[in-house]
């Protein structure tokens, strides 16, 4: 069951999944080097550990955003679960890359 701590049950539900992987985020960059984290895997656009792994808390108070306009908490919470998961699995296809890279033969 949710915490009640929060104003509502959807803002319990969606604190508990961002706060999930942010756990999850964590766990998954431990012991890796500055190195580690700053790699980029060979594509374009592709970001680093570091960039992706950026905690969401500047994103749970409401504010103006230049694209979307003004945003309730209950969005807020919405988009930075969905970016929070999103960054999951960026982040656990560039630690794979990573070490696949690393184990290659040069």
């Amino acid at each position: 069951m949710p915490d009640n701590k929060f104003a509502s049950v959807e803002v319990a539900v969606f604190w508990q999944y961002i706060s999930a992987s942010i756990d999850r985020m964590i766990a998954l960059l431990a012991g890796l080097s500055p190195e580690q984290l700053a790699w980029k895997p060979p594509a374009s656009k592709a970001n680093g550990l570091g960039v992706l792994a950026v905690p969401p808390e500047a994103l749970l108070a409401p504010h103006h955003h230049p694209r979307r306009g003004w945003s309730t908490g209950r969005e807020i919470l919405l988009i930075v679960a969905r970016h929070a998961a999103e960054h999951l699995g960026q982040a656990e296809l560039t630690r794979d890359l990573l070490l696949a890279q690393m184990t290659m033969p040069r």
